[in-house]
Formats: C-alpha cells, sequence, structure tokens
C-alpha cells in the first residue's frame, strides 16, 4: 500500500489486484497452481512473469511474488479486498452495503444513494444485495454502521418486547402472591 502510494500508482494497483482476483476465478486452476507445493516458489515466479510481464505494474507484479515466496497465494482474494478497502479510504471513500428483501428499482437504488450521501463527508459506493427473509424493509450496512429497517427486524424487537413483558408480569403477579 504504501509503495502504491508513494509511486501514486494507488488506482492502478487497486484495478490490478481486481483483474487477478477475477483471474483466480474464472479459472481456478491459476490459484492451484501458485499454492501447489510441489512447484518450487521460483518457478511459480517465472509463470508470473510470463503471464503478466508488462501488463501489470511492477508493484503488483511483487505483491503476487511476494505472496507466492511466503506461501500465502490463498489469500489473494482477502489481501485484494484489504487493499481495495484501505485505497478506498484513501481516497475519501465508504463502502456500502444495502439488503433489501426484494429488488430495488433504479430510481430506489439512486435515491438511496443521494440520501445517504447527504449525510456523509465522504463518496459513497454502494452495493446491493437481495435477502427474502427480510421480509420487507431495508438493511443499510456503511463501514461499521448498521441500520436495520427490515420487517424481520421489527417483528423480532417486537417479539423480544413482549417477552420481556411476560416476565415482568409473572415476577409482579409472584411478588403479589
Amino acid at each position: 500500500m504504501n509503495i502504491a502510494l508513494s509511486r501514486q500508482a494507488l488506482d492502478e494497483v487497486d484495478d490490478e489486484m481486481d483483474a487477478i482476483v477475477e483471474i483466480c476465478e474464472r479459472d481456478p486452476r491459476f490459484l492451484e497452481f501458485l499454492m501447489r507445493p510441489q512447484v518450487l516458489a521460483t518457478e511459480k515466479r517465472e509463470f508470473l512473469k510470463k503471464v503478466f510481464g508488462e501488463k501489470i505494474s511492477k508493484e503488483s507484479l511483487n505483491m503476487l511474488m511476494l505472496l507466492v515466496d511466503k506461501n500465502r497465494a490463498a489469500w489473494i482474494r482477502e489481501i485484494a479486498a484489504r487493499f481495495s478497502y484501505f485505497a478506498d479510504r484513501m481516497r475519501g471513500v465508504d463502502r456500502g452495503v444495502i439488503v433489501s428483501a426484494v429488488e430495488l428499482s433504479d430510481t430506489q437504488k439512486a435515491n438511496l444513494q443521494a440520501v445517504l450521501q447527504r449525510h456523509s463527508q465522504h463518496e459513497i459506493k454502494l452495493e446491493f444485495e437481495i435477502d427474502p427473509s427480510l421480509i420487507a424493509g431495508i438493511v443499510v450496512k456503511i463501514g461499521d454502521h448498521v441500520v436495520d429497517g427490515s420487517a424481520a427486524h421489527r417483528l423480532e424487537m417486537f417479539r423480544r418486547r413482549l417477552l420481556a413483558a411476560r416476565v415482568t408480569v409473572a415476577t409482579e403477579t409472584e411478588a403479589g402472591a
């Protein structure tokens, strides 16, 4: 991260890490090869040079080679995700996830983006997910903040209040006896 920052290559390395993860997902054999203990690290490094050569930055290639040297290739996805998260933080961007019970229209997505953007000091990148178990409503997750406006959450809170009230009523009845 620091090297990418010092060379003003943060966006480039971030994009390349995403592309490398995409390669791993598209062809699992790529990652399997890098993780194979029977293959020497020098062979893996040569393979990476042949595959990527001048196609990616020196910073990204060196990071891949370091992962191979340290037998950490299995962590490429997680490392790329964390790099992207910190790169966004450096750019002043917060990532958020909106989970809804049903697919939201483009207008609803744009309205949510606009409302959340007005209440934030940073740019917000949103991802949208569907979870039918919410019944209705949405859950907004931005950074460490979660606002659960789902019907499932409201029903759970109502259930808890009812159970607490039942315990209170039972305790008062026992005390009066």
